[in-house]
């Protein structure tokens, strides 16, 4: 796949508002590492980043990929790919040898498969597509957000 054909095609389709695509592993990848920028210089506000660092990442994007995206559609990508994260956390911590690292993939049967897919809408994602560079997700959501059966997170509601 032709990356500079992708960026093209992204920023054409983004100049329709509402929604975005974020086709291309390589916008992606620099979502994500420059999120983990901006939190490693300028902290975040709750689970998220601040005002002036979504205006950085924009500016990274348009920059190096020539993809034009607003704030509210910069959040709604971060929340997406840490839910997705989540799920991926709790599909590697199940028991048995389900995960494979090489592929980055889960081996669930189709009924376990439903089964997961019932108490998690993102776990049904990963079903097909793995998750894109789970290291940098890693190093961006780890410890802001629950990933166990039972975990916490900041935004996590309920009696403490």
């Amino acid at each position: 796949m032709d990356p500079s054909n992708t960026t093209q095609n992204q920023s054409n389709e983004t100049q329709k508002k509402g929604k975005v695509y974020w086709r291309g592993e390589l916008i992606t990848k620099t979502f994500l590492e420059t999120c983990i920028e901006e939190v490693t210089a300028n902290g975040r506000l709750g689970s998220s980043l601040k005002p002036h660092s979504w205006v950085k990442v924009g500016d990274i994007l348009k920059k190096t990929h020539g993809f034009e995206v607003d704030a509210r559609q910069m959040r709604n990508r971060y929340d997406y790919l840490r839910n997705r994260y989540v799920a991926w956390c709790q599909l590697k911590s199940k028991t048995g040898n389900h995960y494979n690292p090489v592929t980055n993939s889960f081996n669930f049967t189709e009924e376990e498969w439903d089964q997961l897919c019932k108490r998690n809408k993102y776990v049904e994602t990963l079903k097909s597509t793995p998750l894109c560079y789970p290291e940098l997700c890693t190093h961006l959501y780890d410890g802001i957000a629950a990933t166990g059966v039972s975990g916490w997170g900041p935004s996590s509601k309920g009696a403490g």
